[in-house]
């Protein structure tokens, strides 16, 4: 990665000024010939190497010379403005584009596109407030990012999230790969507000409670200019200057917010804009899940208590289960309490907030033999939707099994972990299955569901599934074994407005997720025949 030679005019101020003056010449009717005079006078084409395919990220004015290797490169920053600028309005070739890095990071099981969190929140976010991203891989990215970071604040101890990029309360410039963990800034935060609306809410009112929006004082005068620059969360110093930039940032994702995409609509206006956006893959296309990311993060974020890890004790099966729906061949809780898992909102929430959060639970449990693992479910749900097939059964309502067979951590997409999914129903009205990580369907796992409707409509399914042990990575089985595992449940509604997520034992750590514990227990001791003795 390239990095900004001394002394050199950085690209992007040229790229957010271009953007502030397309959305200028819509906005405002009387000041358009101007704007888009300036626009157009702009020479994008200078800054284009066709030997890279890339552009040049500045200019040296003092030597009169492009720095030899500093280019704006990364998809997951600024970058992809300057190229769509660039092609649209320069007839720069899409390769300018299509060269842009796209390589992935990965934190608290989200995947983002690089710089990540060296690059922060407004890397991520701010092409997506003058571009309609929306729906693509790009805002899943940021999303992700913002979903990390809400997290890391949390592993932290931080009661507010949102890192600056640049400033520090006592003065110290910052830039992206210098963080500083206790430092905050409100605008970080509000970029997010279109992905997690309440948690940014909630952050910006306990920001004000600490004095982050302290009134600027002149003499005898006081003015209430709104939140500081930023703020350490760990002392209280609060950043003696506003900075016009990351104001602008705020200001901006609260237009596009409150009033449906106000900016972006202004900059869509410009049909060589709109034009070139149908030609690039990322806003043709809609999410590739397994490019991305698996994990939901678009849903609303419940950002609950710091997750726990949770075992619990599995008996051994006597003899093999039959796998229809029907759960009375498993014993009541109050004859076999082992193996038994309540799930209930929002005590187990992992993300999300159902559409009728006081109806969604799950009665979980497990048994084992030397062949399988075996899983009942009861779910009491809201409406049914599964609809989607085995790929993508994610989506919809389903039941997700982790596991980690070998108890070293488990990583997000790593073939030795296992990610499976059971979904009650699907497009042919099956049960169905899936194993993400391997990109397969489980060889030998069967699955059967039976549903129910009460006279609300509202959905309950009992599932039930016998999982081969090769199928999560375990070869020989025995009593005393410990199998890291958890167990969830999805679900959303068929509109796909409300989804969540409850999880019984994953905790998420900044480059793996550790799980709960199987503890597969001894069979029972067989009852021994009594002998008669004769005279």
């Amino acid at each position: 990665v390239s990095t900004r030679p001394v002394g050199a005019e950085h690209n992007a101020f040229r790229t957010n000024l271009a953007m502030g003056m397309l959305v200028a010449a819509h906005a405002f009717d009387s000041l358009q010939g101007r704007f888009r005079r300036l626009v157009n006078q702009m020479q994008w084409e200078v800054f284009y190497d066709p030997t890279a395919g890339l552009l040049r990220a500045g200019y040296d004015p003092a030597r009169n010379v492009f720095p030899g290797e500093w280019y704006v490169d990364r998809l997951g920053s600024d970058a992809r403005s300057a190229a769509l600028l660039a092609v649209a309005l320069g007839g720069v070739p899409r390769d300018a584009w299509l060269n842009l890095e796209r390589d992935l990071q990965e934190r608290f099981h989200a995947n983002f596109y690089a710089p990540g969190a060296d690059g922060a929140l407004f890397m991520q976010y701010l092409p997506g407030i003058f571009l309609p991203e929306r729906g693509t891989c790009l805002a899943r990215s940021a999303a992700n990012l913002a979903y990390a970071e809400m997290l890391h604040a949390r592993r932290l101890g931080a009661p507010v999230w949102g890192r600056p990029s640049f400033s520090d309360p006592q003065g110290v410039g910052l830039h992206p790969g210098n963080p500083r963990e206790e430092l905050v800034a409100p605008y970080a935060s509000v970029l997010a507000v279109e992905d997690f609306a309440r948690e940014v809410l909630g952050n910006l009112f306990r920001l004000r409670q600490m004095g982050a929006d302290r009134a600027w004082t002149e003499g005898a005068d006081s003015f209430p200019f709104g939140f500081r620059q930023s703020i350490n969360w760990k002392t209280g110093d609060v950043e003696e200057r506003y900075l016009t930039f990351d104001q602008c940032l705020l200001f901006l994702s609260l237009a596009n917010y409150l009033d449906r995409d106000l900016i972006r609509r202004y900059v869509l206006a410009d049909p060589r804009i709109a034009r070139t956006l149908e030609s690039l893959p990322e806003f043709a296309s809609r999410i590739d899940p397994q490019e991305i990311s698996i994990c939901d993060t678009e849903a609303e974020l419940l950002v609950r208590p710091e997750p726990r890890l949770r075992q619990v004790k599995v008996p051994a099966q006597s003899r093999p289960i039959v796998v229809d729906g029907d759960l009375s061949e498993w014993p009541p809780p109050r004859d076999r309490p082992t193996g038994r898992i309540r799930l209930a909102f929002p005590e187990d929430s992992e993300m999300g907030r159902p559409l009728l959060p006081r109806r969604f639970a799950a009665e979980l449990a497990f048994a084992w033999d030397r062949n399988h693992l075996y899983l009942a479910a009861s779910v009491a749900d809201d409406e049914l939707a599964c609809d989607f097939p085995a790929r993508e059964l994610y989506k919809g309502d389903c039941i997700e099994l982790y596991v980690d067979p070998q108890c070293n951590g488990f990583y997000w997409g790593n073939t030795s972990d296992y990610q499976i999914g059971i979904s009650p129903s699907g497009p042919a009205g099956l049960p169905q299955c899936f194993a993400w990580f391997q990109n397969e369907v489980p060889g030998g796992l069967t699955c059967a569901a039976r549903l129910t409707t009460n006279q609300a409509g509202q959905c309950r399914y009992h599932l039930e599934a016998a999982i081969p042990w090769q199928a999560v990575g375990v070869s020989n089985p025995e009593a005393g074994q410990r199998i890291c595992a958890s167990i969830a449940v999805h679900t959303t509604d068929r509109q796909r407005k409300h989804t969540a997520k409850l999880n019984w034992s994953y905790v998420p750590q900044p480059d793996h997720v550790e799980l709960g514990s199987l503890l597969l227990q001894p069979a029972p001791p067989q009852p021994v025949a009594e002998s008669r003795g004769g005279d």
